[in-house]
């Protein structure tokens, strides 16, 4: 049995888009500690006037939330970016990490890749590993998005976190970098067990 939607009698009206939502969103906070409230711009000469479909209105006494960093993660993206040319990469950095040409960001994670892994189809979800073999690993993988490291350090991003997605192969149960449907983890049990272990013991440490 199917049911059909009653259609409605007038379209409704249109929301603002991303682009405005955006530009609206920059205004806003361009103008905290400037003024309380945010008015449109006013129409360039000749131009049809319109009518705002939204107002923003700002006031900084009000603090809702401490916010630490802006920040971004470079997984997947930074291990092929990092390989452009030098001018097109430059310019990435520029836009991501500086304060007076770019968004500024200040806080930047690095994904420590588990290896490249040909059954997954898509180049930009597998990444090297810096291990070679077990206890050997060489630091001049992953280049590409080593670059962007180093680049968010040049431009002055103080705070950095890395992580991981999956073990290296070797230390996976299916030996692939991501896990199989239905299982709730992807390390042989004898790695399990010493998780379980460290875990029990920072346990302890806490009331």
């Amino acid at each position: 049995m199917t049911a059909s939607l009653p259609q409605a009698a007038t379209p409704p009206s249109p929301s603002p888009d991303r682009r405005t939502v955006l530009s609206a969103g920059v205004t806003a906070g361009l103008a905290v500690g400037v003024a309380g409230t945010v008015s449109a711009p006013a129409p360039r000469a000749g131009a049809e006037e319109t009518t705002s479909a939204y107002r923003l209105q700002i006031d900084p006494r009000n603090r809702r939330q401490t916010i630490e960093g802006f920040g971004a993660s470079g997984a997947w993206w930074s291990q092929v970016l990092g390989t452009w040319s030098a001018p097109a990469r430059d310019r990435v950095a520029r836009l991501l990490f500086s304060t007076h040409r770019g968004i500024g960001l200040s806080q930047y994670r690095y994904n420590i890749g588990a290896g490249i892994d040909e059954t997954i189809d898509d180049p930009w979800r597998t990444a090297e590993t810096f291990e070679v073999e077990a206890g050997v690993y060489d630091w001049e993988r992953d280049a590409g998005a080593r670059w962007f490291l180093q680049a968010a350090k040049d431009h002055g991003v103080e705070d950095f976190v890395a992580f991981v997605n999956s073990p290296p192969r070797r230390l996976t149960a299916n030996g692939h970098t991501y896990g199989t449907p239905g299982d709730r983890s992807n390390l042989p049990p004898r790695e399990l067990r010493g998780v379980h272990s460290v875990s029990a013991r920072h346990r302890s440490a806490f009331p």
